[in-house]
C-alpha cells in the first residue's frame, strides 16, 4: 500500500498529477510501499469478508474486525479497497 512518509497515511487522490499531498496532515510527502510490513487479514468476496489464516465467513465488516480483534488482540486495522491489513507483528 502507499501511503506518506510522515503519517503513513494514504494520499488525497491517488494518480492524479499532484499526488503527493498526505491525507492526514495535508502536506506534500514522499511516498513509501509498506505492502511488505504488512499482514493481509480479510478479504472481501461476494459482500462477505473472509479470514485469510482461519478461512471463516462474516457478512459485515464490524464483526469480521470484532472477531479479529478477539482471537489476536489486534488492534490497528488498515483498510484498502476490499482488504484489511495489520502490522506485521
Amino acid at each position: 500500500m502507499l501511503t506518506s512518509n510522515c503519517c503513513n497515511a494514504t494520499f488525497f487522490e491517488p494518480g492524479w498529477p499532484d499526488n503527493d499531498i498526505c491525507s492526514s496532515c495535508k502536506e506534500h510527502a514522499d511516498v513509501v510501499d509498506n505492502q511488505e510490513e504488512m499482514k493481509l487479514l480479510l478479504i472481501k468476496e461476494n459482500n462477505r469478508w473472509i479470514n485469510i489464516d482461519n478461512k471463516h465467513i462474516n457478512y459485515g465488516l464490524d464483526n469480521a474486525l470484532h472477531e479479529l480483534y478477539m482471537d489476536s488482540g489486534i488492534r490497528k486495522f488498515i483498510i484498502e479497497d476490499d482488504k484489511v491489513f495489520c502490522e506485521k507483528l
